[in-house]
């Protein structure tokens, strides 16, 4: 099987017209980012908060939910994939002081792009673009809103991804001793490697599921270890980075491992 030249591409959904639409083809592409078309300045800081899932007009796709759907129905899937620009826009008008969600009257400003961009990483990787960085403590601050908008397109796509609003990435001082459990999680080594992993889970456990995933979330490989605390598997895939799921009686962790 040849291997597309280009990881991926994004562009408006089918309402957005000629050349700025996103493209499905394997052959060029391994993935296609879809969004929703804004609305322009004059209605958009309040039209932009409704119509996820739908408008007036029911050939109206521009809205996240709708652009999911003609994906779906127009079989552009595992290929296809949707930003949804609605709700990223939502959760940065709630979470961000007097932002500015357009830089003049049609396109979108920084913060929005940067959500937008860290949405997409994360789908792309299963990684935090910011894992080590703390909030900043200015809240008026560029480099806080910057912290925030990378947050907002991080957990809404985790929270896609997994269905679990619990991610390994940002666990604020708030955050729950489960969450914490999860951010520490079992030791995956080496990683990378050639394919042969082993897992350290810090004890013996009584029974730990475990199944691999690529990208598009097809499952790989599932296994299940009984009282064992060092866990050997073999990944007979092609190199590139998949999603490890490992799930025991106190622990519920998800590793990216990468085979070379």
């Amino acid at each position: 099987m040849e291997v597309p030249p280009i990881h991926f591409n994004y562009g408006r959904s089918s309402m957005g017209g000629g050349t700025k639409e996103y493209i499905i083809d394997p052959k060029r592409f391994d993935f296609s980012f879809g969004f929703p078309l804004q609305d322009d300045r004059s209605t958009g800081e309040v039209s932009m908060l409704y119509g996820l899932d739908k408008r007036v007009s029911e050939k109206d796709v521009e809205t996240d939910l709708g652009v999911a759907r003609h994906m779906v129905r127009q079989g552009e899937l595992p290929q296809g994939r949707n930003v949804p620009l609605r709700t990223l826009i939502a959760q940065l008008l709630e979470n961000i002081p007097d932002i500015e969600i357009y830089s003049d009257d049609w396109h979108l400003g920084e913060d929005v792009n940067i959500a937008i961009g860290a949405y997409m990483y994360t789908m792309l990787t299963n990684d935090c673009a910011l894992a080590k960085q703390t909030e900043p403590t200015d809240t008026t601050s560029p480099e806080w809103r910057t912290w925030m908008s990378h947050k907002i397109g991080y957990t809404t796509a985790w929270t896609l991804m997994h269905m679990d609003g619990v991610n390994p990435c940002y666990n604020p001082k708030t955050a729950s001793v489960e969450q914490a459990k999860i951010a520490e999680g079992p030791v995956v080594y080496p990683n990378p490697s050639n394919g042969d992993f082993t897992i350290d889970m810090g004890k013996i456990m009584n029974k730990t599921f475990l199944s691999i995933t690529d990208l598009l979330g097809r499952v790989l490989l599932t296994k299940v270890f009984t009282n064992r605390q060092l866990l050997n598997f073999s990944l007979q895939e092609p190199a590139g980075v998949y999603v490890l799921t490992i799930e025991s009686k106190h622990t519920n962790s998800i590793i990216r491992i990468i085979k070379e």
